[in-house]
């Protein structure tokens, strides 16, 4: 499920269903990238950071099913849910512990889940706009050669 919700409001923008595999039950931590890039900066300037190897996460557990709706949900309707077999070897379950990172650098995610979905959903909308608008003189032009 790596890039599950960049995959997720691809297929809504372009109107297509969500693929789950298995039961979506599986789960993932979820955090929004500016608090990623937030801790690494965080990380940089704190010399106890030094030689470790510190999680960065939300901390917290979403099923794949949870994320579908809140995606869903955040587009503004529902969306058909295809379902298909359970990959080999997934992971069951992932989530950060950030304990060491709150004790080594005060780092914790300060973003909530709803409100970084909306700013990638945003964003998606936005990239989506752009690669269509480029694309529009291609296809007209093709379509006057035709």
């Amino acid at each position: 499920y790596q890039g599950v919700l960049g995959i997720f409001l691809g297929n809504l923008l372009r109107g297509e269903p969500i693929t789950i595999f298995g039961d979506g039950e599986q789960t993932r931590d979820f955090v929004y990238i500016d608090d990623i890039v937030e801790g690494w900066a965080r990380a940089l300037d704190t010399p106890a950071t030094r030689g470790r190897v510190i999680n960065l996460g939300s901390g917290r557990s979403l099923s794949i099913n949870g994320l579908a709706e809140a995606a869903a949900r955040a587009f503004g309707g529902a969306s058909r849910i295809v379902r298909a077999p359970t990959r080999p070897g997934e992971q069951r379950s992932v989530r950060a512990d950030v304990a060491q990172a709150k004790a080594l650098m005060g780092w914790e995610p300060s973003t909530r889940f709803e409100t970084g979905l909306e700013h990638t959903l945003r964003w998606a909308r936005h990239e989506h706009a752009a690669k269509a608008a480029a694309a529009a003189p291609a296809l007209a032009a093709r379509s006057a050669a035709q």
